[in-house]
């Protein structure tokens, strides 16, 4: 569980420094009054994210191995992830909470992501009635 650990801690690490960054552009272009294109580039950024979260929840839905063993290759390395079916850690978390675990942070993604996409949407069209 060690490998889990790291590989979680990794990705948290990136997801807080992205997550700043965005904040300080979003900040640097609504000081400097380019409201336009912050609300472009949130909706942008709010399709972008709903569209890959949907290709990789239908993935999953669809191509579950396919998905599963490709998602370990991706962050471990190979062999590392496989168990037997007698092993404790996969009689705690089975095939079954993997898949839906995967799906139920797919449905919340998606909907995160289509939130930003109309706040986004919304925001241009409130400075487009605000400059009529």
């Amino acid at each position: 569980m060690a490998d889990v650990q790291a590989v979680f801690q990794s990705v948290l690490r990136v997801w807080h420094a992205t997550f700043v960054l965005l904040l300080l552009m979003g900040l640097i272009l609504w000081q400097q009054g380019e409201r336009q294109t912050l609300a472009s580039a949130i909706q942008s950024g709010g399709l972008l994210t709903s569209g890959i979260i949907l290709t990789i929840a239908l993935l999953a839905l669809y191509a579950w191995q396919f998905w599963f063993n490709t998602f370990h290759l991706f962050f471990f390395k190979p062999g590392s992830w496989l168990f037997s079916y007698s092993d404790t850690l996969i009689r705690l978390f089975p095939v079954e909470f993997w898949f839906d675990a995967t799906l139920t942070i797919s449905v919340f993604s998606l909907a995160g992501g289509s939130l930003l996409a109309l706040i986004g949407w919304l925001g241009k069209r409130a400075l487009i009635g605000m400059r009529a």
